[in-house]
């Protein structure tokens, strides 16, 4: 089961969808009000690696952070995320961290 919360602020809409078993995991996204074809912003926090996947789609930039023993951060080629299977993403981030 999924929480969902949205509100609009300064012609934006915030979303964000949370499990209900486990509240560290939640993807945020950002989208104009009343238009959620455009994603400008979107975020994935889980407890698996990666832990933290950052996408900033006006700047055409992915950033992914590592938590554990020790903290990291690095840049990815950029892609679009497909969130319709999210096991794949995930594999797909940890291939690009190989090869990066």
């Amino acid at each position: 089961m999924l929480n969902t919360a949205m509100f609009s602020l300064g012609g934006y809409s915030y979303w964000k969808v949370s499990c209900h078993k486990k509240l560290n995991h939640y993807i945020d996204a950002i989208t104009k009000v009343d238009d959620d074809s455009e994603l400008y912003y979107l975020e994935i926090m889980t407890d698996s690696a990666p832990t933290y996947a950052h996408w900033d789609f006006k700047y055409g930039v992915l950033y992914i952070k590592y938590h554990g023993t020790k903290y990291s951060e690095m840049e990815l080629p950029f892609f679009e995320p497909d969130l319709s299977n999210y096991d794949r993403l995930i594999e797909k981030m940890r291939l690009y961290t190989i090869l990066a």
